[in-house]
């Protein structure tokens, strides 16, 4: 599935992921504040189970970083989701 991915949204999507095993709702709700960079994890929410965890990334980190240089906004902000909706108009920003 990953090689047929076309769209570098997809792809970082895709590996992260696979690489977190994270639910899609947690990475749906992800916001760029919540990649460490530095420590190479991110911090990600369970509206099910109710709690926090911090996972490593490895792979995803690349792909993360090729996606924010070349994401839909010209100078993503840290409360911005990852990955916003691509369906409909363009998410204010801002926005909790």
């Amino acid at each position: 599935m990953l090689h047929r991915a076309e769209k570098l949204r997809d792809k970082a999507l895709l590996i992260l992921l696979y690489e977190t095993a994270a639910r899609p709702q947690e990475v749906r709700d992800l916001r760029w504040r919540d990649i460490s960079w530095e420590a190479q994890e991110v911090h990600l929410y369970s509206k099910k189970t109710k709690q926090d965890r911090d996972l490593p990334l490895h792979e995803s980190l690349k792909h993360l970083r090729r996606w924010k240089s070349e994401w839909v906004y010209p100078d993503p902000q840290e409360n911005d989701y990852v990955f916003p909706s691509m369906v409909g108009s363009r998410p204010e920003r801002g926005k909790s």
